[in-house]
């Protein structure tokens, strides 16, 4: 593990119709959101993610979607602590970079 990798906690919380709140998080390279977030240039916006039968969340915009995302820094111990007991992502992560225009998504 190289310690000058710099971490990101990103957490996203959403809402569908007022029935159902949905929350996940994601740890990963900072590099590997930036990317992610860059990769969103690339998507076109309306954009919907199912979530079960007849359930999905829209987003009109791209800001619209970011916006739902909060991403913080952490030490690379805490990666390897959260990547190890839990895994690198837990929950509901809408991670849309499979429907950019261009094949290569983020990972």
């Amino acid at each position: 593990m190289k310690l000058d990798k710099e971490y990101v906690l990103v957490e996203w919380n959403g809402n569908w119709a007022d029935e159902m709140d949905l929350d996940g998080f994601k740890v990963c390279e900072k590099r590997d959101w930036d990317k992610y977030v860059k990769t969103m240039d690339n998507v076109t916006f309306p954009e919907t993610h199912c979530v079960g039968t007849n359930e999905d969340l829209e987003w009109e915009t791209k800001e619209d979607h970011l916006d739902e995302f909060k991403a913080r820094k952490i030490t690379a111990e805490q990666y390897q602590t959260i990547k190890k007991l839990i895994g690198v992502e837990f929950g509901f992560f809408p991670d849309l970079s499979h429907k950019a225009d261009y094949v290569g998504g983020y990972n």
